[in-house]
C-alpha cells in the first residue's frame, strides 16, 4: 500500500470522526511563524490560510475533500512559507494586509466583530460565522485578532451524504500560526472541530484573560484591550479568480510603485533621524559645556570663602571685640594718653607697652569717657613708635576695619549669587545614589526621582516581561488600597530621556498603540 494512500485514509477516518463531532489536531513539525523567521507574521498567516481554503473551494474542491486536502502537509507548508517574507518585529494591521492587491481581488468582507473573550463571546462570533457561511452556501472566515496574536477560523459547510447516511452540518477550523506547548509545540496547527461548542470552548481555553488584569483597578485603555476582540469577516470573491498576463504585470507594477513609495518614506525618516541625532549631540556639547561651567563657577565659588576665611583669620590677629562691663582690664596702662577732639571723636585712647627684648608689644584701647561700652583694643608688635605716630595707627585700623567690614558685605552677596546658580542634587529612588538634578527622571503621576540608568533598566525589564504600562518602581511596592493601584506611571516623554535601543523604543511604540485602540461597535 502507498504511503499517499494510507495518508488518504487516515485523513477520511479522521473527517468521520469530526463529522460524529469529535476534533482533530494536524501539525508538523517546522512550519510555526518562528521557524520561518517571521516573528510578528501571523497575520499575513491567518490571511493567506483564508485565501488559500476558500481559493481552493472556488475551484470545485467542498466539504470532506476539502478538508482532507486541509489536513496534508503540504498544504500547512504552502501556508506558512509566506511568513519568511515579513521578518520585521512591528505587526501588520489586518486592514494594511487586506489592502494588498491579491488579498482585496480574492477576499470581500461582511463586516467586522467585536466581542469579549469568553465562551459567549466566540459562540456568538462562530454563529455569525455560520450564518454568513449558510448565506453564501460556501465557507467563511474570521480573522481573529486578540493583541498581540492574530487567528484564522474557517466555517467549512459539508453537504448531506445520503450514502453514508449523514446529515448535512458545519465544521469549525482554527488555524494558529504559533506553536504551542502541549498541543503542538513544533509548529502551527489546523485544529477541527464537529461542534461549535468544542471550537468555542477552545478559543476561551486558549484566549483566557487574568480576571485580575481587567478589574476596576486598572487603567480604562488597558481594560478595553485585555477584555475585548475584533474579528474581521470575510468570504471568497465571486469574480473571476484567474489572473491574466496583462493584471499579474499591473499588480507588479503597483507594488513596484508601493515599494518606491515605501523607500521615499524610509529616506525620510532617515534624513529625519540625523537631524535629531545632530540636534541630539549639540544638546549634548551644551550640556557639557555648561557642566564645565558650573564646575569653574564651584571653584571660583571656593577660592571665595577660602579669601573670606582668610580675611577673617588676619583681622582676628589685629583686631577683637570685648565686652568690659563687669570685667576688669586685661593688661596693665603704662602710659596714659590724653583725651584728643581731632582724633577719637569724643572716645579716650589708652596704652600699654610690654617690652620683649628689642621690640615691644603696645595694646590701644578705644571707648567712651565716663562710660562702660564697647571698647575697641587693637594689639600689634612693632618697634617703638616715634613721636606723633600713634594717631595715625588708630586712624589706619578704624579704617581698616571699615574696609573688612565692606569686603565682608561684598563677598556674602557674591555667595549667595553663587548658590543661586549651583544645581540642585537628588536621591535615585532604586539605587539610592545621589546626583545633580539635570539626570533626574521623574515618573510622571507621583513625582518619584530616578537616575536614568536605573529607570532605563526597570523599563527593559518590564518590556521583555511583556507587561505594559511599566508602572513607577516605588509605587509598585507599596501596599495598594483596596486592590487599586494609585501610583504613578513611565510615560513616552520619560522614554524620550532614556537612551533606549531603536528595538526597545519600537516595541514601546506597539504597546503604546495597542493601548489607544477604540472599541467601535457596528450596528449594521
Amino acid at each position: 500500500m502507498s504511503r499517499s494512500h494510507t495518508k488518504g485514509s487516515r485523513s477520511r477516518r479522521e473527517v468521520e470522526s469530526l463529522l460524529d463531532g469529535g476534533k482533530v489536531v494536524k501539525s508538523y513539525p517546522g512550519t510555526s511563524q518562528y521557524t520561518q523567521k517571521g516573528v510578528s507574521a501571523c497575520g499575513l498567516a491567518s490571511l493567506n490560510v483564508a485565501k488559500n481554503v476558500l481559493m481552493v473551494e472556488m475551484q470545485g474542491c467542498t466539504g470532506r475533500q476539502l478538508l482532507e486536502q486541509m489536513m496534508y502537509e503540504e498544504f500547512m507548508k504552502h501556508a506558512i512559507q509566506i511568513c519568511s517574507y515579513w521578518s520585521s518585529p512591528a505587526h501588520l494591521e489586518v486592514e494594511d494586509i487586506l489592502s494588498l492587491p491579491s488579498l482585496a481581488k480574492a477576499l470581500v468582507s461582511r463586516g467586522t466583530r467585536y466581542g469579549s473573550p469568553s465562551l459567549q463571546g466566540f459562540s456568538q462570533l462562530l454563529g455569525k460565522i455560520q450564518k454568513i457561511s449558510t448565506k453564501a452556501k460556501r465557507s467563511a472566515a474570521a480573522i481573529l485578532t486578540k493583541p498581540p496574536e492574530i487567528f484564522a477560523i474557517l466555517a467549512i459547510p459539508v453537504p448531506a451524504d445520503k450514502v453514508r447516511r449523514t446529515p448535512s452540518t458545519t465544521v469549525f477550523v482554527v488555524f494558529d500560526s504559533h506553536s504551542r506547548p502541549g498541543s503542538h509545540s513544533e509548529g502551527a496547527a489546523f485544529t477541527f472541530f464537529g461542534t461549535a461548542s468544542g471550537a468555542a470552548a477552545y478559543l476561551e481555553e486558549l484566549l483566557a484573560v487574568d480576571e485580575t488584569l481587567t478589574s476596576p483597578s486598572q487603567l480604562d485603555w488597558q481594560t478595553e484591550l485585555l477584555s475585548q476582540f475584533s474579528a474581521h469577516l470575510l468570504v471568497a470573491s465571486e469574480s473571476e479568480h484567474s489572473m491574466t498576463l496583462h493584471e499579474a504585470e499591473l499588480e507588479l507594477f503597483q507594488t513596484s510603485i508601493r515599494s518606491l513609495e515605501l523607500k521615499a518614506e524610509l529616506d525620510g525618516l532617515k534624513a529625519s533621524m540625523e537631524e535629531l541625532q545632530e540636534k541630539y549631540n549639540r544638546e549634548r556639547e551644551e550640556r557639557t559645556r555648561v557642566e564645565n561651567e558650573l564646575v569653574e563657577v564651584r571653584a571660583e565659588l571656593r577660592k571665595v570663602k577660602e579669601a573670606e576665611a582668610r580675611r577673617e583669620s588676619e583681622t582676628r590677629s589685629f583686631s577683637t571685640f570685648s565686652s568690659s562691663k563687669g570685667k576688669e582690664r586685661a593688661m596693665e596702662i603704662d602710659e596714659e594718653i590724653e583725651y584728643d577732639d581731632d582724633l577719637s571723636n569724643g572716645f579716650e585712647i589708652f596704652a600699654s607697652n610690654d617690652h620683649h627684648g628689642d621690640r615691644r608689644s603696645r595694646s590701644l584701647v578705644a571707648r567712651p569717657p565716663e562710660k562702660h561700652g564697647a571698647e575697641v583694643q587693637i594689639t600689634t608688635t612693632s618697634p617703638p613708635p616715634k613721636s606723633g605716630q600713634f594717631k595715625d595707627d588708630v586712624a589706619l585700623a578704624l579704617k581698616l576695619q571699615e574696609q573688612f567690614l565692606e569686603e565682608d558685605r561684598f563677598l556674602q552677596a557674591q555667595y549667595s549669587q553663587l548658590l543661586g546658580t549651583a544645581q540642585q542634587t537628588f536621591e535615585c529612588g532604586i539605587c539610592m545614589e545621589t546626583y545633580l538634578e539635570d539626570t533626574v527622571a521623574i515618573v510622571s503621576g507621583c513625582s518619584h526621582d530616578f537616575c536614568r540608568d536605573c529607570l532605563s533598566t526597570h523599563v527593559r525589564t518590564t518590556l521583555e516581561g511583556m507587561r505594559f504600562p511599566v508602572l513607577c518602581p516605588t509605587c509598585s511596592t507599596r501596599q495598594t488600597r483596596g486592590g487599586t493601584y494609585q501610583g504613578g506611571v513611565v510615560t513616552q516623554q520619560n522614554v524620550h530621556t532614556l537612551g533606549l535601543s531603536e528595538e526597545e523604543y519600537e516595541r514601546w511604540i506597539e504597546f503604546e498603540l495597542a493601548s489607544h485602540s477604540i472599541l467601535i461597535e457596528c450596528r449594521k
